[in-house]
């Protein structure tokens, strides 16, 4: 009896035509030599005039599985909402929240592999591609994982061993025990300094994690409540609009951008119901950076009044902005 083909699509980002052949062949591997019905953006762009938008949606959909080949230039876009990854990016959040097991994500970049890992995809697992050397043996462990076919063979446990206790223990004198010093470094105080380079980077990865936690926010959301819909719009790198809707009336909106006043550091500024995108002189709330009581950098919501001022993670950030800002709309 003929088995059904599995479906895969390849997501990838338009580095250099090296890269772009190198996804071909990889695409052309797997149809070839491993049996997947594999296709990537250029077998379906060649074929007429396409809405690349809808092409995304569609495959997203589709599929068995979404092979995500990661870059630096890659997490780079998907981070910051660019072009064409950045809106994978966007329709692949509830695929990684309802069936993570949907993306298998492959490291092509050469260098620290962290480089390579978007904000989103962090802590999950990747099929190493970055050795061209070793290409033959990753591309096996793929096609056990597109057939969900154990790579190592795990052995049945076998009897309990029978065990005795020995009858004269170890004498270790004091002289030979090393001075451990691992609890003396816990607690030996540490200064760190930074500087405004640190603080400006801080705020611009800050700005790009909180536009994903609001992301995060409005899909969960949307899951839970059927009269809810968003909308997010990139006005620019530093400018985003989310757009909320309830049983399709415009309720209010969320406009966040980074700017700074009077030659200050930047800060991150959120609107709430702005009409005027192009007008930064009116704002609701202004997060800046802080220090813990462990002097690392976090976030502060300076215009606070009765919330949480913090310090704060991007994730605490999005909590409060619902909880003083928009729950009350949609609860």
């Amino acid at each position: 009896m003929n088995q059904e083909l599995v479906q895969v699509f390849i997501s990838y980002s338009w580095d250099s035509p090296n890269h772009q052949q190198w996804v071909l062949n990889l695409t052309n591997r797997l149809r070839s030599q491993g049996g997947v019905d594999a296709k990537m953006d250029l077998f379906i762009t060649q074929s007429g005039t396409v809405n690349l938008n809808s092409m995304m949606v569609q495959n997203m959909m589709r599929n068995s599985f979404i092979i995500v080949v990661l870059t630096e230039n890659y997490a780079d876009r998907a981070d910051n909402n660019k072009g064409g990854v950045g809106f994978e990016t966007l329709l692949s959040l509830s695929t990684l929240q309802d069936n993570p097991n949907k993306l298998i994500l492959l490291n092509r970049h050469g260098g620290d592999f962290k480089a390579a890992i978007p904000f989103h995809l962090k802590g999950y697992y990747m099929i190493d591609f970055s050795e061209d050397s070793k290409f033959e043996e990753s591309f096996t462990e793929l096609l056990h994982r597109i057939y969900d076919v154990p790579l190592y063979e795990m052995e049945p446990i076998g009897s309990r061993p029978t065990l005795t206790s020995r009858k004269s223990g170890l004498n270790i004198s004091e002289q030979s025990v090393v001075k451990d010093t691992f609890y003396e470094e816990i607690v030996r105080p540490h200064i760190i300094e930074y500087s405004d380079i640190d603080k400006m980077r801080f705020i611009e990865q800050s700005y790009a994690d909180i536009n994903l936690e609001l992301t995060h926010l409005f899909s969960d959301i949307k899951k839970h409540k059927s009269n809810f819909e968003y909308d997010c719009q990139k006005i620019t790198e530093k400018k985003m609009v989310f757009e909320l809707f309830k049983g399709g009336r415009s309720m209010t909106n969320v406009k966040i951008w980074i700017g700074s006043m009077f030659g200050s550091l930047p800060q991150i500024n959120l609107a709430f119901g702005a009409r005027d995108y192009d007008n930064d002189n009116s704002m609701n709330q202004s997060i800046s950076w802080t220090l813990t009581e462990e002097k690392q950098l976090a976030l502060e919501m300076t215009l606070s009044i009765g919330g949480n001022r913090g310090p704060h993670d991007s994730r605490g950030i999005v909590q409060e902005i619902w909880e003083q800002h928009l729950k009350y709309l949609f609860t």
